[in-house]
Formats: C-alpha cells, sequence, structure tokens
C-alpha cells in the first residue's frame, strides 16, 4: 500500500508536533480554569448562587476528543479524499468531454497552419501547467505542514467563547487548502479538454 500524502505530511512534522501537543494540552487545561473562573466571576456580579460547572467539563472533554480525532483522523480523510476527489473529478470530465467530441459530427478537417499552431498552444499550456501544478502543491504540502503543526494549539483554542475564532479559522484553512487539488484537476481538465 502506497504511503498517502497526509501521512507523509503527518511523519514529517512528527517532531514538531512532539513540541506543539504538549502546549495543546496546556492550553485546554488553562482554558478549563479559565472557564470557571469566568463563571465563578459572572455568579458573583449577578449574585447567582448556582454555578454550571458541567458544560465546562463537556467542553473540555469534547474539545479534548476532537484534540485526539482531528489530526489521526480528519487531517488524512480531509487531505487524501481531496486527492481522490481531485482524481475521480478528472476522469468524470474527461469521460464526459470524449463522449461530446465522441457524438459531434464537427469536420475535422484542418490545414497544416492551425494544426501546427493548435499543438504548439497545447505544448505551451502543457508545459505552464505543469510548472503552475508543481508550484501549487509545494504551497500546498507547507500550508498543510504547517496546518498539522499547529493543530495541537488551534484546536485547544476552541474551549474558550473567545478563542473559538481560532480553531474556526484553522479548520476552514484546512479544507480550503485540502481542497486545492480538487479545483486544480478541474481547471486543469476542462483546459486540456479545450485544447485537446
Amino acid at each position: 500500500m502506497a504511503i498517502s500524502e497526509a501521512h507523509t505530511i503527518m511523519s514529517n512534522m512528527q517532531g514538531l508536533w512532539g513540541i506543539t501537543r504538549p502546549i495543546g494540552w496546556s492550553l485546554i487545561a488553562l482554558g478549563l480554569i479559565y472557564n470557571f473562573i469566568k463563571e465563578v466571576l459572572n455568579s458573583h456580579k449577578t449574585n447567582n448562587a448556582t454555578i454550571n460547572y458541567t458544560k465546562h467539563i463537556w467542553t473540555a472533554v469534547l474539545v479534548a476528543g476532537g484534540f485526539a480525532v482531528i489530526p489521526s483522523m480528519i487531517f488524512p480523510l480531509l487531505v487524501d479524499g481531496s486527492n481522490a476527489l481531485g482524481e475521480s473529478a478528472r476522469s468524470i470530465i474527461d469521460w464526459g468531454s470524449f463522449q461530446a467530441l465522441v457524438g459531434s459530427k464537427q469536420d475535422f478537417s484542418l490545414n497544416i497552419f492551425k494544426l501546427t499552431f493548435i499543438s504548439l498552444l497545447s505544448q505551451i499550456i502543457g508545459f505552464v501547467a505543469i510548472i503552475v501544478e508543481s508550484v501549487l502543491m509545494g504551497v500546498r504540502n507547507a500550508c498543510l505542514s504547517l496546518i498539522y503543526v499547529v493543530a495541537p494549539i488551534a484546536i485547544s483554542c476552541a474551549i474558550t467563547q473567545e478563542t473559538r475564532k481560532i480553531f474556526k479559522g484553522w479548520i476552514t484553512n484546512l479544507i480550503q487548502i485540502s481542497l486545492w487539488v480538487f479545483f486544480l484537476r478541474i481547471i486543469q481538465t476542462v483546459a486540456f479538454s479545450y485544447y485537446a
């Protein structure tokens, strides 16, 4: 079985992950303490004798569960799933353009000049696409590596209301950057089917 892109990133970033993981667990504990202190201060300010600790404990349990599940299961699912989705989108679109080409009744007689120009243009577009894909995939892998390394800190930010938007931004970036390859494959397929 081939090693997936997500597992390659995870194994390459294991050393930095070992640094950020304890920081994330510490932030979860600090966030829980912060929520308890905030709850006590709010109850004194409003003269309310009841303090709801259970909601903060459940929040900490959910964040700790996300801490355990998101990097090890969700990260590979999103990264490798978007790669597979991109490849399947390419094959579906290619098949559709092939069917349209076979089913059409166009006259394919071209003179030599048009044929040479079209093949030159196709070669240039193919060359540029290869360069753009290489650069884009390198940037994507760098971004996904950074997202993976900061995962423990970003996930632990979900424990308090004030820092929850950091977690939301992190998960949004993970999804968006994972889907770059899907949209790249669609653009490549459409472009190549137009010039092919």
